[in-house]
């Protein structure tokens, strides 16, 4: 982006909703009025919400729904981690990118208006429409032995789960392992893939994929069943911003399973899940402190490290068995 038109952006985003006249953005970048005026025309050629009034100069609409880094770094306010952000029209993938690029700074993440090819787990694809959605994969570097590897996906989850709830104060579940739901629909999705050092088993490092489905309303038929958006709007640069604060923050505490296992989505239903290609159901009765799923079956407790599980066809059915 343009530099002028980058700094001309922030200094909106900062102040998002109040009036900033053009006098005082030209001085204090050091620029002409004209090339302020120049800068915000490109900025509404994109789609920002930017209303202009004389004596007044500009004002970035509180509701302007456009993804930059500099929204997303100007949402961050006073935060003490300002982390490198970078920003995407489309592309193909954000994990893939960044898994393109090798090392990088902690934290670096990239943000992406639309997805071509966004992954989920197994291999599945993740629908990321333009202008509807967030999607943004962030670069961490950690260090964790292999006790606490394991849990990471978990500490994302809830991390993404509090910045949704944060910013909508609506409750969200979680269903085992990276599934985030608002009822009974899926409203996001995380991939974590790491890079582990074999001999020892510590996670070095991750790329921490996260899609939201913040306003969209068409799903291929697929996913249209269980697939669903957030039930109160949320601008997306705050939801990035807050989601990278948790990001940032992972840990594998006593806490966080709590804040899991409060947030189960799967707890006391029935579930159907595969072992070695065969099929499988039981109940669902929490989550273990090595993250693992807890399974009550006809033959006895089964502890599920990973793998798919779906409700079974036998949930809320009278005729459902009894574990």
């Amino acid at each position: 982006m343009d530099t002028t038109k980058s700094r001309v952006l922030y200094m909106l985003e900062k102040s998002r909703g109040e009036w900033v006249t053009g006098q005082t953005i030209a001085e204090s970048m050091s620029v002409t009025r004209a090339s302020v005026w120049k800068a915000v025309r490109m900025l509404r050629e994109d789609g920002h919400g930017i209303d202009a009034y004389p004596r007044r100069g500009y004002c970035l609409r509180a509701g302007s729904d456009v993804l930059s880094a500099e929204g997303v770094r100007a949402a961050f306010k006073n935060a003490m981690f300002p982390v490198p952000v970078e920003y995407a029209e489309t592309i193909d993938s954000t994990n893939a990118e960044l898994r393109r690029r090798g090392e990088l700074p902690d934290g670096f993440t990239l943000i992406a208006n639309e997805q071509t090819a966004g992954r989920g787990r197994l291999g599945r694809r993740f629908y990321s429409p333009p202008g509807t959605g967030l999607y943004l994969s962030i670069y961490r570097k950690l260090g964790w032995e292999p006790e606490r590897a394991r849990l990471v996906t978990l500490a994302a989850a809830v991390a993404v789960s509090r910045a949704i709830e944060t910013l909508t104060d609506t409750h969200t579940s979680i269903k085992w392992v990276n599934d985030i739901y608002v009822g009974e629909r899926k409203i996001a999705g995380i991939l974590v893939e790491g890079d582990t050092d074999y001999p020892t088993g510590t996670l070095r490092s991750a790329v921490i994929g996260v899609g939201v489905n913040c306003a969209t309303e068409a799903f291929p038929e697929e996913i249209a069943a269980r697939a669903g958006s957030l039930t109160r709007p949320v601008l997306r640069v705050q939801l990035a911003a807050e989601i990278i604060r948790g990001l940032m923050s992972l840990n594998t505490s006593t806490e966080m399973l709590d804040a899991y296992r409060s947030r189960d989505f799967l707890y006391d239903r029935h579930i159907a899940y595969e072992r070695n290609g065969e099929r499988f159901t039981g109940l669902a009765h929490g989550i273990g402190d090595d993250g693992s799923l807890l399974v009550r079956t006809d033959a006895g407790e089964v502890t599920l490290g990973a793998g798919e599980v779906t409700l079974s066809r036998w949930a809320n059915e009278e005729a459902a068995l009894k574990y």
